[in-house]
């Protein structure tokens, strides 16, 4: 029997980046490659041509049936799959694509499509299930300006037809990658496409969950919501998309903190009607965190790990991978301070998906690279070519936060001088050198930094503050007027001239700014405060009270507690105490720092004090027992010097000190 033609049709815009990689795999299992160029300024169809002759160009008038119906008329083979220039046919599909288009009983079929997208410094993937397979019969033609209206069509055309799901075909969708995006400016684009569509036909539900899916992926929360509830009120249950509709609604109560009704409507809702879906307990897990039901989102997690095929039509995007759930429990294993069961699910995270940063730094914060430098690399070299500069500066910049400054150093030192050094690793390496007192290397690192870079003016006013702090006024003055001159934050500009001298605290200033504190005093007081010239960092302090309303103790606190200026550090936290006496959060780091002074009665008492505001996690708790077995074993001592000769008391002094709670 002869076999089924198939015509793969392309609508691509300035596709140059991704195209090659598009057509270069459909050679494998089209007929006939037809692409039609929308918009072009790049050499798009210079690479389309060399696939295919049938190369067009038709203009783009925010209406997808005109090109469509185009590209439809061209078309000769007797199915057709529709592609974007930003999309690429896995190439184990081509074996069930293939086997799809034989049965001929079916007149289309809805294909998965993994959208990839950036959120923070990871890439993640979306499911979205989209009729893009279908036969190439007269009337089966476009009508909207959208293309996901295409079933409606050939249901009007033909009433009769049938439609299957084409389970083992993925389409990698890269049109929501940063640099594409940019480009392209598609968001914009669809959005315009899906209001259009609406003003014309209000009743449009396909059209309206599509414009709630772009509200969300641009996150306008409220926006999107408000679409898919609309949709969701006057849906069929039965149709495909209504898993991925229950899964948005929850998705964008969670993201606006209206955790009790996600709760609601997962109960109430979406479990009943499909109790397998994976993203609902991964979501559920999310709320239940948030609501600080901690062991119900565990066993929530732990039930969607066990889940196993999940259909196409579900649309999931956080158990796509399981790296996510492993990762989730990582951290509730933590929570419950389980530290060998959150070490071995962050390598499962891991080995999941290697290239994600949260999982691994996890573990580096558990192997505590900065008391344990040596068996913290142990460690990671039987996991990583610590040779690989990319891992590297990765691992540096964990070390770094970790505060295990001489590790981030020798990371962040390239193994071959021909590499060029970032400015972010530039200016952390630059940082490090200051806190273990090597202020030469910092001051050259952070001068490498150019002054076209963003980070720029962070570089030069931290080398104000060493140049301040050892009165060098002259270098001190010209690193002010870089950051004048490169356009600093007007606040951070003030702060630097009232402490070279160039300005006063003047009745006006005193008044202080609103709103929040810029982040790069974070790092500045962090650096006065390693730098240890308590006179300059007193004066600091006080031009600071002077520029803004709100005094950031918390935050200079958390930051003298850190370098070990534990008096400092409890006389911010008393401070706020006085002003908020029922914060469990203060309680707990006053306590923790009376610990660390070696206060104990203090620290228990602060400490039980944070439990009774409220404070229920299990870390304060193991901490609060570990106060009370230094208290005991600090109490025996006492008594064993007064009795030396009593045994009892020295088993039980020794059995306390070997068996100490590790925090």
């Amino acid at each position: 029997m002869k076999k089924k033609s198939l015509s793969v049709c392309l609508v691509v815009r300035e596709e140059e980046k991704n195209l090659f990689r598009c057509l270069e795999i459909l050679q494998e299992v089209a007929d006939e490659i037809i692409v039609v160029v929308a918009v072009s300024c790049d050499s798009t169809v210079d690479i389309a041509r060399k696939f295919t002759e049938k190369v067009y160009s038709f203009p783009w008038k925010n209406n997808f049936s005109d090109v469509g119906n185009y590209f439809l008329d061209k078309a000769t083979g007797e199915w057709v799959l529709v592609l974007g220039g930003d999309e690429e046919l896995e190439p184990q599909s081509i074996g069930p694509l293939r086997e799809c288009i034989e049965h001929q009983e079916m007149d289309g079929y809805f294909i998965k499509v993994l959208k990839y997208h950036e959120a923070g410094t990871e890439i993640h993937v979306a499911s979205d299930i989209v009729l893009r397979l279908f036969q190439n019969k007269e009337g089966y033609r476009y009508s909207g300006a959208i293309h996901e209206q295409l079933k409606d069509d050939i249901k009007r055309a033909n009433p009769d037809a049938k439609f299957g799901s084409g389970e083992d075909i993925s389409i990698i969708h890269r049109g929501y990658l940063l640099e594409n995006f940019k480009n392209m400016n598609k968001t914009h684009s669809d959005i315009s496409l899906f209001e259009d569509s609406l003003n014309k036909d209000p009743d449009n539900l396909h059209a309206r969950f599509h414009l709630g899916v772009e509200y969300l992926r641009t996150n306008q929360h409220a926006e999107a919501l408000e679409q898919f509830l609309h949709v969701y009120d006057r849906v069929n249950i039965q149709v495909i998309y209504v898993p991925q509709l229950m899964s948005n609604i929850v998705t964008c109560r969670y993201l606006l903190g209206e955790y009790k009704l996600a709760q609601d409507f997962i109960e109430q809702v979406w479990i009943k009607c499909f109790p397998d879906h994976g993203d609902l307990y991964y979501l559920k897990g999310l709320i239940c965190r948030a609501l600080g039901r901690h062991m119900e989102a565990y066993k929530s997690f732990t039930h969607g790990l066990k889940l196993t095929y999940q259909p196409p039509h579900y649309a999931n995007i956080y158990c796509q991978h399981k790296y996510n759930i492993y990762f989730q429990l990582g951290q509730l294993s933590e929570f419950f301070m389980d530290k060998e069961k959150a070490l071995q699910l962050y390598i499962e995270a891991l080995k999941d998906n290697p290239v994600t940063i949260e999982p691994l730094a996890k573990i580096i914060g558990i192997l505590n690279p900065k008391e344990n430098p040596d068996y913290t690399e142990e460690c990671l070299n039987k996991f990583f070519d610590l040779t690989n500069h990319g891992v590297r500066v990765e691992l540096g910049e964990i070390f770094f936060s970790e505060g295990a400054y001489p590790l981030a150093i020798k990371y962040f030192s390239p193994s071959q001088e021909e590499v060029n050094l970032s400015s972010q690793v530039l200016l952390l390496k630059g940082i490090a050198h200051f806190y273990i007192n090597q202020y030469p290397i910092a001051i050259g690192e952070l001068n490498k930094i150019p002054r076209e870079d963003n980070l720029y003016i962070n570089a030069q006013s931290r080398l104000f503050l060493y140049y301040w702090t050892r009165n060098y006024s002259y270098k001190a003055s010209i690193c002010v007027n870089n950051c004048r001159l490169t356009g600093a934050n007007p606040l951070l500009l003030d702060f630097l001239c009232i402490l070279s001298g160039e300005l006063k605290l003047t009745s006006e200033s005193m008044e202080g700014v609103d709103g929040n504190l810029p982040d790069v005093f974070s790092g500045l007081f962090e650096l006065l405060i390693a730098l240890d010239r308590p006179k300059k960092l007193e004066q600091a302090i006080d031009c600071l009270k002077g520029l803004v309303k709100t005094y950031p103790a918390k935050l200079l606190g958390d930051l003298f507690y850190k370098h070990g200026k534990f008096e400092r550090a409890e006389a911010e936290f008393r401070g706020l105490i006085a002003r908020e006496q029922s914060d469990a959060e203060l309680l707990f780091s006053l306590g923790k720092t009376y610990r660390a002074m070696g206060k104990l009665v203090e620290a228990e008492n602060f400490m039980s004090q944070a439990i009774n505001a409220g404070d229920e996690s299990p870390k304060t708790a193991w901490e609060l027992a570990r106060l009370y077995q230094e208290m005991a074993l600090k109490t025996l001592q006492k008594g064993l010097e007064k009795h030396p000769e009593c045994q009892e008391i020295r088993k039980l002094l020794e059995n306390i000190s070997d068996t100490l709670i590790e925090v």
